[in-house]
Parts: structure tokens; C-alpha cells; sequence
């Protein structure tokens, strides 16, 4: 009677056990994709930061400009940076709008409420 006392107590506690270390890593789980998916809504739902088009304008104003400002060497060489900062610029603006978009597409497929 004893033993029998003992395993079936032995028992109830390995169950215990079990049943509280399985509700502690749905916790956890569920808690990091909670977490990850408020993360991704935030990034999507703020206002992705965005490269001004007068700014992108102005210094294709200048990079197009000819010899309107001189034509010496170094004149002709901010030209060709200005314009290559356009390009890096007008480049930067669609990796941001693409990373938006992509950030969208996931808040749409793993909204979970």
C-alpha cells in the first residue's frame, strides 16, 4: 500500500512538472512572436523615413547644369558627385519603399489577433 502511495505521488509530481515546463515554453514562445510581430508591425505601419524629391531635384539641378557655374575641372567634378549622390539617393529610396512593402506583405500574412 505504501509503494503504491509513493509511485502514484511520484507520479502526480513528474505530471506537475511536465504540465507547468510545457506552459512556461508556450509562455516564451508565444511571447517572442508576439514580440516579432509587433516589431514588424511598428517598422510597417510607421511612416518609412523618405528622401525628399527637392532634394534629389536640386542636385540633379546641379549635376545637370553644364558650364552654368564654371567649367573648371573641379566644377566639372561636383557635377559628377552630385549626380552620383542623386543616383545613391533615388537608390536608397527604393530599397526604403521596397522594405516598406516587404514589411507590409508580412504584417498582412502573419497578423495574428
Amino acid at each position: 500500500m505504501y509503494l503504491y502511495l509513493s509511485i502514484s505521488v511520484s507520479i502526480y509530481i513528474y505530471i506537475n512538472i511536465c504540465i507547468y515546463i510545457y506552459v512556461c515554453i508556450y509562455i516564451y514562445i508565444y511571447i517572442h512572436i508576439y514580440i516579432h510581430i509587433h516589431i514588424h508591425i511598428g517598422r510597417a505601419s510607421a511612416d518609412p523615413p523618405s528622401i525628399s524629391p527637392p532634394q534629389v531635384k536640386k542636385l540633379k539641378d546641379y549635376a545637370g547644369h553644364g558650364f552654368k557655374y564654371g567649367g573648371a575641372s573641379s566644377q566639372i567634378n561636383k557635377m559628377k558627385m552630385k549626380e552620383k549622390m542623386a543616383e545613391k539617393l533615388e537608390l536608397a529610396q527604393a530599397d526604403m519603399d521596397d522594405e516598406a512593402a516587404a514589411l507590409m506583405e508580412v504584417r498582412r500574412s502573419t497578423y495574428m489577433y
